[in-house]
């Protein structure tokens, strides 16, 4: 089972308010980014009412100095049964983290997310985690969640995908 439906299983976030139009913008700047990151984006093709989420996105990159090292990846746990996919990975600042990237609101169940992709990852390291909000008028905002709650939200995030496998099995989903 993905990430994001474990949480909406659990309760631990809702997407009923969300507008395919919102999702449609996501999931361009999404590759927008891919590309950016992989070194492979042709400016040509990024429509211009998406160039504002681009260069916000390379705001990021100048200011932070983020360093990818897995770029929308792919990740699962076969013990937890668990999959989904990274936005980002790498080094910033000297520390390893893990990036969510966003164009609208950032919801605290983010954290949860993150703590799943950076566990899948590897599960012996503790992440730092981003999520990063791109803007389409080329700015960007960054909510860190902070190290030294990693283990706690980590058990937070086992649990709602426990409890979502739970409604699963007992036909309450």
């Amino acid at each position: 089972m993905g990430f994001t439906r474990s949480l909406a299983l659990a309760n631990c976030v809702d997407f009923q308010w969300v507008e395919t139009e919102d999702l449609w913008r996501g999931h361009e700047v999404h590759k927008i980014v891919e590309y950016l990151l992989k070194g492979t984006l042709d400016r040509s093709t990024v429509p211009d009412d998406r160039k504002g989420y681009l260069a916000a996105a390379e705001k990021f990159l100048r200011e932070t100095s983020f360093i990818p090292t897995a770029v929308e990846q792919r990740v699962q746990n076969l013990e937890l049964r668990v999959r989904g996919r990274v936005d980002a990975a790498g080094m910033m600042r000297g520390r390893r983290i893990v990036i969510d990237f966003k164009t609208g609101s950032i919801n605290p169940a983010v954290a949860l997310q993150l703590c799943l992709g950076g566990f899948c990852l590897d599960p012996n390291k503790w992440w730092e985690r981003s999520a990063v909000l791109l803007k389409s008028n080329g700015q960007y905002s960054l909510k860190n969640f902070p190290l030294k709650t990693w283990y706690s939200d980590l058990q937070t995030a086992l649990g709602a995908v426990r409890i979502a496998q739970w409604k699963l099995r007992e036909g309450l989903a």
